[in-house]
């Protein structure tokens, strides 16, 4: 499994990666190239808003652009880096004949999730009350439950402020649990928008969240 963090350049056209490959005895477990989904708002409901409509040519578009590709249309749903990572995933998973998915956390996602289908061809939604403030312990518990049960190939996350709690739970534990050292790469790609395909229709995933994912676990100094 791959686990990619990536975060904008001092080119804001160019995007700078770092590969953390975490190999595993039996790879054709491991399937998907996923994008986590966050939310450009910076909300507390990571991934919501809708993505992607009818083309319009009457309707302008200034964030993203290329209305003819019908994409963005509402211009503000998805962090732009976030927007350039789908079109890596979807490049990587047309190459390789895998599919290219979407993980969303947070609240009230479900009725929007299928908008995400002309982006990729499976969308993950763990939606919870819990999740709709962005607590780092919880976020990390479940990513790391989506890891352990639906075993992306490769799994792209923004290097945010916020998130960097959650990315270091996450390659520590999962450096664990293949026994393993990361070998660490780094590499760039274009952010540039995706190709979203309006008639394009995809898996929806809701996953069932146990209930020790989303408890605190308090720290006691006795």
């Amino acid at each position: 499994m791959k686990v990619i963090v990536c975060e904008n350049g001092v080119d804001l056209e160019q995007v700078v990666c770092r590969e953390f490959l975490f190999p595993d005895g039996n790879p054709d477990e491991w399937r998907g190239v996923t994008v986590f989904g966050e939310n450009l708002s910076g909300t507390k409901h990571m991934g919501t808003g809708t993505l992607c409509r009818e083309t319009d040519t009457s309707v302008s578009v200034p964030m993203c652009g290329n209305q003819d590709q019908n994409c963005c249309s509402d211009g503000c749903s998805l962090n732009p880096l976030t927007l350039g990572l789908l079109s890596e995933a979807r490049k990587k998973a047309d190459e390789t004949g895998d599919k290219a998915q979407i993980l969303l956390i947070g609240e009230g996602l479900v009725e929007t999730a299928r908008e995400y289908f002309c982006f990729v061809d499976r969308v993950f939604v763990y939606d919870d009350p819990k999740l709709a403030a962005f607590d780092p312990e919880h976020f990390a518990a479940v990513f790391w439950h989506f890891i352990e049960n639906y075993k992306p190939a490769a799994f792209f996350i923004r290097n945010s402020e916020s998130m960097r709690p959650v990315i270091d739970a996450v390659l520590a534990k999962t450096g664990d649990y293949l026994n393993c050292t990361a070998e660490v790469s780094e590499f760039h790609l274009s952010c540039s928008d995706p190709v979203c395909n309006p008639n394009h229709r995809g898996e929806l995933v809701i996953c069932e969240i146990p209930d020790s994912v989303l408890v605190s676990q308090v720290t006691c100094f006795c």
